[in-house]
């Protein structure tokens, strides 16, 4: 009796959670913060205000970035790393493919952080690059689950053919420099749909 009862109790759990299997990303729970580093000590921090993606049932997902939603505190800035870097108007998005795995998601107890690496890759500027990435998964509660970096990612802007753009935003700023290592951080919300 006692084996039917663990049989039907994981059956249930498996049909609650394919019954429900998309998660939509909250952008107002939701943050990608990046860190710019000028004339070699000086750090600036940047975020992205437009955030869209989801997770379904296998623990795929996806997350869209709005590159022209880029939010540095200066307008002009702002506009300068749309033109200059990032090039919006040829390559608007950002798009991070990640895998948490379905087991993992299916077995997370409600409450509880999970330290996971996740693997995936983005695809920028006409680039596409694999990562891994240490994050805490917690399921908040049945209807939210949040993905938190444990340590900032860094991104080389060289792997994505950010170099003439940096080498663009360091002339018209009338800097000597603006390094091309760039640490991201993330915390992202996922609630059930």
């Amino acid at each position: 009796m006692k084996r039917v009862l663990t049989l039907l109790s994981v059956i249930l759990t498996c049909c609650s959670f394919n019954a429900t299997a998309e998660w939509l990303l909250n952008n107002n729970q939701s943050s990608i913060n990046f860190v710019s580093i000028k004339k070699q000590d000086i750090a600036e921090l940047h975020r992205f205000a437009n955030l869209k993606g989801r997770l379904i049932e296998h623990g795929r997902g996806e997350v869209v970035i709005d590159l022209a939603s880029v939010n540095t505190g200066i307008e002009v800035r702002d506009t300068r790393m749309k033109e200059m870097l990032f090039e919006t108007e040829r390559f608007g998005k950002a798009i991070i493919n990640v895998d948490v795995g379905r087991m993992f998601m299916m077995e997370m107890e409600q409450g509880k952080p999970y330290p996971k690496t996740i693997q995936g890759s983005i695809e920028m500027h006409g680039v596409t690059k694999s990562f891994h990435v240490a994050t805490t998964i917690i399921s908040y509660d049945k209807d939210n689950i949040l993905i938190s970096s444990i340590h900032p990612v860094i991104i080389n802007a060289s792997d994505f053919g950010f170099d003439e753009g940096i080498a663009k935003l360091t002339e018209v700023a009338g800097l000597p420099s603006i390094s091309k290592a760039v640490p991201v951080s993330f915390v992202l919300t996922f609630t059930r749909k």
